[in-house]
């Protein structure tokens, strides 16, 4: 199976920024199966990015702004835009005034699968359905005195959509398949006082899964003929988590950032039907499950390379085997 995906962000932000901007496209991966810009008081920025789908980001969503995304969200170590509530809170020391940003990633995943098992030809290719995944974002923040800032975030951070051919060989396993988490997530951004050091900024955050779907359809291939089961299910309550960060600057050409995201277990619930089943099969059935969304660690290193100049490596470490 072989997996792309075409993002196109779509962001309006304000204040007199500046945004680097960088398109780029990567080649195709195999997975496993299953020329700055000043910005006037406002402006709509368009980023069209071609990247490959990479396994081990799971199905977390990591275009939460245009400045981050500009920067292939390499954004941990420098932070000076409202969007720093969401990879690293520490950054809000920096952000000043009041800040305003909000836009959107729209998601077109691509995936083929090439059939190796008995169940069909071999080799015969099955194109996933081109489905548009949403993901909205929006941030505000206000300077309180200098050095500190309180923001708010909002943003899509958990989700995919897919959906397959009703006929396709791993009907049995999925036909179609939904999962949809926002979070709200208030913030505040300190800078320590002054102990000979250099500069060191620290953040912390609420995360707060306020609401959610999960959807899922697949055949049941055991009966002839074969039978559809469903599931529909809702967030039912909300669920808190954090994200913390600092940002350390020894000198003024060097940043060094670290950021921390909890984990956050949300409980769905809702019906499973069950279609042209066989007799003594319930027709529904009321459903409840619990998903953690896992935690992660990041750490980068920012360097001034020059007046205009910065590069930033960003190493993300998720904990998907607690989910």
């Amino acid at each position: 199976m072989t997996a792309w995906q075409r993002i196109l962000h779509l962001s309006w932000i304000n204040g007199n920024n500046r945004s680097y901007l960088l398109k780029t496209r990567l080649k195709q991966k195999p997975i496993a199966p299953a020329s700055t810009m000043r910005i006037p008081v406002a402006i709509l920025m368009i980023v069209l990015l071609w990247t490959s789908q990479a396994a081990a980001g799971g199905f977390s969503i990591q275009q939460a702004s245009i400045r981050a995304n500009g920067l292939m969200g390499a954004f941990t170590a420098f932070g000076n835009h409202v969007s720093t509530i969401y990879y690293n809170p520490a950054g809000l020391a920096t952000v000043e005034n009041i800040q305003f940003s909000t836009g959107s990633s729209l998601i077109l995943p691509e995936t083929t699968f090439h059939n190796l098992t008995p169940r069909a030809p071999l080799g015969q290719v099955t194109q996933r359905n081109n489905d548009l995944f949403v993901a909205p974002h929006l941030f505000g923040s206000y300077r309180v005195e200098e050095g500190l800032t309180v923001g708010i975030g909002f943003y899509r951070p958990f989700g995919f959509r897919t959906t397959w051919p009703g006929n396709w060989v791993g009907r049995n396993s999925s036909v179609e398949a939904e999962l949809s988490t926002y979070f709200v997530n208030p913030a505040i951004g300190y800078t320590l006082p002054d102990f000979g050091i250099g500069r060191i900024h620290v953040g912390v955050g609420l995360q707060v899964a306020v609401t959610g779907n999960f959807r899922y359809q697949a055949a049941v291939t055991t009966f002839t003929p074969e039978g559809t089961f469903n599931l529909d299910t809702r967030m039912q309550e909300v669920s808190f988590g954090f994200n913390a960060g600092l940002i350390y600057s020894p000198v003024e050409i060097i940043a060094l950032g670290f950021a921390y995201r909890s984990p956050v277990e949300v409980e769905f619930k809702g019906d499973a039907d069950f279609v042209d089943l066989p007799v003594g099969f319930p027709p529904t059935a009321s459903v409840s499950t619990r998903i953690k969304f896992p935690a992660s660690w990041t750490g980068a290193v920012n360097l001034r390379l020059h007046p205009r100049w910065r590069a930033e490596i960003d190493v993300v470490w998720w904990r998907w085997s607690s989910y």
